[in-house]
């Protein structure tokens, strides 16, 4: 067989060989944790916003004093609901302690905005008198706010299922991400926390 003919016949196998095996022992390790590491994170992502779904159904469910005269809540049925908004709250605290941190060092300010609200409710609902309407009524409306925060989460999971990702990405902190910072600072203002100032600077 002729030089020429042996050379075009057995560089392209060997090439081919050797791009297996790079991809094979170099590459392909690479992706493969990266792909693990983006669908891990994107569960954990998605843990939270379901636990900030079941915070908004488990207080949404709490009676007014007109409900429970109605339906005959007893003191007893309602501290087991305001027990199941506790766990609630904790088990989202734990999924947001459980975010990659790849997202938490991007989203860090919101988070701590979050963290803080739910801390500040999760002491009102411990506080809360099952017997003093008043209360569980002040503890619905201050539980209502939650809204001011998930929704942050929400449409960043939005952005990541969206065809136009990229360039949401780019430009969502110009636009809709600031109204959400200052809605959020300013529920965290009304609730007597005093945390703007210090939100502020950390986004400076």
């Amino acid at each position: 067989m002729p030089t020429n003919l042996w050379t075009a016949f057995v560089t392209p196998i060997v090439v081919a060989l050797l791009t297996t095996l790079v991809v094979e022992y170099f590459a392909k390790p690479r992706l493969d944790a990266r792909k693990e590491r983006l669908i891990r994170d994107r569960r954990q992502l998605d843990e939270l916003v379901y636990g900030f779904q079941k915070i908004g159904l488990v207080y949404g469910s709490l009676p007014s004093p007109r409900q429970r005269i109605r339906a005959a809540f007893t003191d007893e049925a309602l501290m087991k609901s305001l027990l199941d908004a506790e766990m609630s709250i904790q088990t989202t605290l734990d999924a947001m302690s459980r975010l990659s941190m790849r997202y938490a060092i991007a989203h860090t300010e919101h988070i701590s905005r979050t963290s803080l609200f739910l801390g500040y409710l999760l002491g009102m609902t411990r506080s809360t008198d099952a017997t003093a309407p008043d209360d569980v009524e002040n503890l619905k409306k201050v539980a209502s706010q939650l809204e001011h925060f998930d929704t942050y989460f929400r449409v960043y999971v939005g952005l990541e299922d969206s065809q136009e990702a990229l360039i949401k990405r780019v430009f969502w902190r110009m636009s809709t991400a600031k109204e959400y910072r200052e809605d959020a600072i300013a529920t965290l203002d009304r609730l007597g926390l005093k945390a703007g100032d210090e939100t502020r600077d950390l986004d400076s």
